[in-house]
């Protein structure tokens, strides 16, 4: 970080480190990522060739926004998810996500062989349903669980995310981004998190890896959109009143015991 003093501050729309141009095309200043605003420095280096002044005020990345298809196995339902730096790729061994899988009737599809759920977490502004979301359901596995998304057209999961619009959280299961071209590692990096091992379905249980970093991670991205009022982005919500775009199916006891004895 640079030892001059910052001589402004700007509203920004990317996360990087960038340059800012002068009209000369040289480099002028950096801008580094401090939340809402971004801090100035004045400097004397080259700059990215993918950032530019837009105006006096703004600073945007004018790289292209690549994005990851979403597709449901008969591909009624579909949309896209950008590939920004908000995500998290994490797998989750824990009882509720096998008998969501249980409750799909797809568990051998979305399970791997000690039982986790491969997800990538996200905020619900990343995400964009494009066509069939008429399919969109969704179910709790107890009064108070979390909202568990699929596609009911073909039983495909689509991911969790808190019962508050407030929390801007999503975990999206893997197999809903399969039918895109580019691997889950080359869109997103390989995976950070193993988590709620203790669940996993061998004698010989994985080890919990990068539980605090990633939570860090995700409680910055989540504290982002709240402060930058994205959270408000979700095609999962009615904004106005807060609540699920469909009501959610509640498990009765049966139902849930159905599910969970496997686990």
């Amino acid at each position: 970080m640079s030892e001059g003093n910052p001589t402004t501050s700007i509203q920004f729309t990317c996360t990087a480190i960038a340059c800012i141009v002068s009209s000369e095309g040289a480099c002028a200043a950096y801008y580094e990522y401090v939340g809402q605003n971004s801090l100035i420095y004045p400097i004397q280096a080259g700059y990215p060739e993918s950032f530019r002044i837009i105006n006096s005020y703004t600073v945007q990345d004018n790289a292209k926004t690549m994005t990851h298809s979403i597709r449901c196995t008969c591909g009624r339902l579909k949309g896209t998810l950008n590939r920004n730096e908000d995500v998290n790729r994490c797998v989750c061994y824990c009882a509720d996500c096998q008998a969501f899988a249980r409750f799909l009737k797809r568990e051998n599809e979305i399970l791997d062989q000690m039982g986790g759920t491969s997800l990538i977490q996200t905020i619900p502004a990343n995400i964009t349903f494009t066509e069939g979301i008429e399919n969109l359901a969704c179910m709790r596995l107890t009064a108070h669980g979390l909202l568990r998304w699929y596609a009911a057209c073909c039983n495909t999961p689509i991911g969790n995310t808190p019962p508050n619009l407030n929390i801007s959280y999503l975990g999206l299961i893997h197999n809903c981004l399969s039918s895109d071209p580019n691997s889950l590692n080359k869109s997103f990096g390989s995976v950070r998190m193993h988590v709620n091992t203790k669940y996993a379905m061998v004698e010989d249980k994985p080890k919990s890896v990068g539980l605090l970093s990633g939570t860090l991670r995700l409680i910055g991205m989540m504290l982002k959109a709240r402060f930058d009022g994205s959270y408000k982005q979700t095609p999962f919500f009615v904004l106005e009143s807060g609540t699920p775009i469909v009501t959610p199916k509640v498990l009765n006891n049966q139902e849930l015991k159905e599910v969970m004895d496997a686990v």
